[in-house]
């Protein structure tokens, strides 16, 4: 499950990243950006981290237990982890991108949106990435770096 809740964050951190592309979102994060203290953007944006993780982890699981007879068991889970992990991430990007960014971390949580973005391209061209083995995918790996020093590591945690 450990590897489910990692790539939940990959997940995550990509489509935080994808929503900073959107117009409509760019607006969200102008409009928001002096109503949110730090602290609530993290409680708020770690809550849709979980949220996320945990339908990754519950569709991943189910995946898992439905591999057809005769499928190669790693070539239909890096297509389940595609399926799964890349709407649940674009989804999160979009959510946390809302929230604004707060006053005085706007650089810090920008990057961690655009490595969670570049993490979704990645899963998109790459499906084994998006897979974690022993830590975050490789597809999260920067955005896992930038969450696991700014307080938004639920992001990542299995």
């Amino acid at each position: 499950m450990a590897a489910g809740r990692y790539l939940a964050v990959a997940g995550i951190l990509l489509l935080l990243a994808l929503a900073g592309c959107g117009g409509s979102d760019e607006g969200a994060t102008a409009g928001t950006a002096a109503t949110l203290s730090k602290a609530e953007f993290l409680k708020k944006a770690n809550a849709i981290c979980e949220r996320g993780t945990d339908r990754i982890d519950a569709a991943y699981g189910r995946a898992g237990e439905h591999v057809p007879k005769g499928a190669e068991n790693e070539d239909f889970m890096n297509e389940a982890a595609a399926r799964i992990v890349i709407p649940v991430r674009r989804e999160e990007l979009r959510k946390i991108r809302a929230l604004g960014l707060p006053a005085g971390n706007e650089e810090t949580i920008e990057a961690f949106l655009v490595a969670l973005k570049e993490g979704i391209e990645r899963g998109e061209r790459n499906h084994p990435s998006l897979r974690a083995s022993g830590g975050a995918s490789y597809a999260f790996e920067k955005a896992y770096k930038i969450a696991n020093k700014h307080e938004l590591s639920s992001c990542f945690l299995g």
